[in-house]
């Protein structure tokens, strides 16, 4: 989802979710597993000229999964910049 404001100025939210499971290839080894993942994205963009875009962002990544050493959270910030042809 995306909204503008004052002509240059975005701000953008996204979010998903994922369900996977997961089982053995191999007979006699019981490694079967179940995630559960998601995340959410905030980003603010600006043109700054007609051709080039510039913004930054908050990324929360977390995996729950039944087995805890594939569980995991993660939080990015960045900033991105695009140039557009």
């Amino acid at each position: 989802m995306q909204q503008r404001f004052r002509q240059r100025i975005f701000v953008s939210l996204s979010a998903g979710y994922e369900s996977a499971t997961y089982f053995s290839a191999f007979n006699g080894v019981d490694l079967n597993r179940t995630d559960d993942y998601y995340y959410l994205q905030v980003a603010i963009d600006t043109n700054i000229t007609r051709f080039w875009d510039i913004g930054f962002y908050y990324l929360h990544r977390e995996d729950t999964s039944s087995l805890e050493a594939f569980s995991f959270t993660d939080n990015q910030f960045g900033i991105r910049s695009s140039l557009i042809f």
